[in-house]
């Protein structure tokens, strides 16, 4: 189990036939360590140990020249996790610890400029082992401009200009969409229909373009069988997102309990929409109802009812690794190219967009934030329509 950023090392050593417990962290290039007979005393050590540190740092992080990796780990803890959603913190946390931090975490704040951080950046796709691709060393570098604009508004500023700034990303190669078309579209969806418990799951979200974390944060309530405001057509409103938490953990890193989950409310307003479901999309959610009926009859009193729509058997949320591995094995089965659960939100709006739909549907459908993203991604799909459109001029 990985340590948060700043919690330091926990280990035990055996001298002769007594084991210590101990504990070390290296910040700003000073080494601090706790040696204790027990677990218990360990932690109260560590516990007023950290205390000493930050308070010994808190002020040179605010008006002294801290390095890039102390700062960021500050940033996380005190401006990232507070202020955003839990997968939104796991994701910069991440980037900080794996790409930034390897690379330019030991260069002081007042030392970094643009070209140092180009070079660092670029040089995570050439690294060995492990390079990353363009998108990736983009998605660090967004991270750490994010960080350092941060670092121009602190009281004092901690620098006076960003230095990442003018750090252009690097370009990826073309990318290459991955959807089903029409035909396979309909293949997928016969075969999930009959595969078991992830099949009417997966006919569902290819049915109505969700996210993945949409889709498991619906409940029952959100379903309506029967709006006027929609033709009369059974609806599916998306107001929220389910998020795992990491499960607690002892001194010596191991679980001591289960991973929780909570609801979140979706991020942007236009990703809080109301979807009306096609014949296809109210036959996945009958079967799915159908299930869930026969797994409270099975379970009786032990059945867990969280109002989920998406749930495993005992009435707890899906995990999102065993439905991709139902998509897997459907694709596999009917003879499908591999796409992913998010390739089957491209196809619903690709699929749209090839019948014509405006794009002002496709992106309410979608819950895009705004039609440029609608247009960046489907807008190719309408070629055909555009040419039909100058006709007028022939």
């Amino acid at each position: 189990m990985k340590r948060g950023a700043g919690e330091g090392h926990y280990y035990t050593e055996t001298v002769g036939s007594t084991t210590y417990y101990c504990w070390r962290r290296f910040t700003d290039g000073k080494r601090y360590t706790v040696k204790a007979k027990s677990a218990s005393i360990r932690r109260e050590r560590v516990k007023a140990k950290q205390a000493a540190i930050e308070a010994g740092l808190g002020t040179a992080r605010r008006s002294g020249d801290p390095q890039l990796g102390d700062y960021l780990d500050n940033w996380l803890e005190t401006t990232v996790k507070p202020s955003k959603a839990v997968k939104t913190y796991r994701s910069y946390e991440q980037a900080v610890r794996l790409y930034i931090k390897p690379q330019l975490g030991h260069i002081r704040l007042s030392k970094l400029d643009s070209m140092t951080i180009r070079a660092g950046i670029y040089a995570l796709m050439d690294r060995s082992p492990n390079p990353v691709g363009p998108v990736t060393a983009g998605s660090a570098l967004i991270v750490l401009k994010k960080a350092l604009n941060d670092a121009t508004r602190e009281a004092p500023p901690l620098l006076r200009i960003n230095p990442a700034a003018p750090v252009q990303r690097p370009k990826p190669g073309p990318l290459k969409k991955r959807v089903l078309k029409s035909a396979e579209a309909d293949q997928f969806f016969e075969a999930a229909m009959n595969a078991g418990r992830f099949g009417p799951m997966l006919a569902l979200i290819l049915a109505t373009g969700v996210r993945i974390s949409e889709a498991l944060g619906w409940t029952w309530g959100d379903h309506e069988e029967a709006n006027n405001g929609y033709g009369g057509r059974p609806t599916l409103r998306v107001q929220r997102t389910l998020v795992w938490h990491q499960a607690p953990v002892d001194d010596e890193g191991k679980k001591v309990g289960p991973a929780k989950w909570s609801f979140e409310e979706v991020k942007k307003p236009r990703s809080r929409r109301t979807i009306p479901l096609a014949r296809k999309a109210a036959s996945a959610l009958e079967a799915i109802q159908k299930q869930q009926s026969e797994d409270r009859d099975n379970l009786g009193e032990d059945y867990i009812d969280n109002g989920l729509l998406l749930a495993t058997s005992l009435g707890t949320p899906v995990v999102e690794r065993n439905i991709s591995r139902g998509l897997e094995e459907i694709l596999k089965k009917a003879k499908l190219p591999h796409v992913s659960l998010h390739d089957l939100r491209k196809t619903y709006g690709t699929l749209l967009a090839d019948s014509k739909t405006p794009l002002h549907y496709v992106q309410s459908l979608l819950g895009h934030e705004s039609i440029v993203t609608t247009e960046k991604h489907y807008l190719s799909a309408q070629a055909e329509g555009m040419a039909k459109a100058v006709e007028i001029f022939d």
